[in-house]
């Protein structure tokens, strides 16, 4: 009895919010979490991140909205973030058991302009299959946003448009980028997700989005992992062999692991 009790007080937060959030992810093409990942976990990350930046560059449409690797190093890496209990019930629910880690990485932001609104995939099946069937399909990749300060717009806060992921209609840009035809009739509820440090924000891979402008003169640092459906062909992700511990008891597949 008392180990029952213990599991119903331990995970009561769980089975209270999933209903509502899983739905409002399926729906709106994300969700941002009650719960946060904790304050000094993000502030040690970014600590990392500013003394860590890329030796070569790699941006996002313009100089300013940066890709940064992350740690790999056991001590070093978010494990916090990585292994969060209330993102990986959502997650699970939405993707089912198996899923992946499909990709580890950091966005940058030192931007003076925003990207364009863009999808960071086409969708999974042609636009002929997904008129004919009136459907864009169930979720296959869900992302983790996480903030590592606080942020506004005034340092570059996310911006997403709501239930574009359900889209069937659409031929995407050559970069991914969405046609201003179809901006111009879902823009206006686009929403800008402002939050404080440790802001969790899950999201459907597909529905549109963009960095915003970071007028701040300080880098905007927003951890991003992608989790992806044992059903999509996955990618090594490698880290250092200190780490096999911290993945022994993942709540994913760990078979894309490599530790070297």
């Amino acid at each position: 009895k008392l180990q029952f009790l213990y599991f119903i007080v331990r995970w009561s937060h769980i089975f209270t919010l999933c209903p509502m959030s899983v739905q409002e992810l399926l729906e709106n093409g994300f969700t941002v979490l009650p719960s946060k990942a904790p304050r000094e976990c993000c502030e040690k990350l970014r600590r990392w991140m500013e003394k860590h930046p890329n030796e070569e560059k790699e941006w996002n449409y313009f100089e300013g909205h940066d890709q940064q690797r992350m740690p790999v190093e056991e001590e070093d890496v978010p494990w916090d973030i990585i292994m969060h209990e209330e993102a990986h019930a959502m997650i699970r629910k939405v993707l089912g058991g198996g899923y992946t880690l499909n990709s580890y990485t950091c966005n940058k932001n030192t931007a003076d302009k925003h990207q364009p609104y863009h999808m960071d995939c086409s969708h999974y099946h042609s636009r002929e299959v997904r008129e004919g069937c009136g459907s864009t399909g169930p979720p296959m990749e869900i992302i983790a946003n996480v903030y590592l300060q606080d942020t506004t717009e005034e340092n570059g806060a996310f911006d997403i448009i709501p239930g574009t992921h359900l889209t069937t209609s659409i031929d995407l840009m050559e970069d991914g980028e969405i046609p201003d035809a179809l901006l111009s009739v879902y823009g206006a509820s686009h929403k800008t997700l402002s939050g404080p440090i440790g802001t969790i924000i899950l999201r459907d891979k597909r529905t549109w989005h963009r960095g915003t402008s970071n007028p701040s003169g300080t880098a905007r640092f927003m951890a991003g992992v992608r989790f992806s459906s044992y059903l999509f062909r996955t990618k090594p992700q490698r880290f250092h062999a200190s780490c096999r511990a911290g993945f022994a008891s993942a709540p994913f597949d760990t078979s894309n692991i490599v530790f070297s």
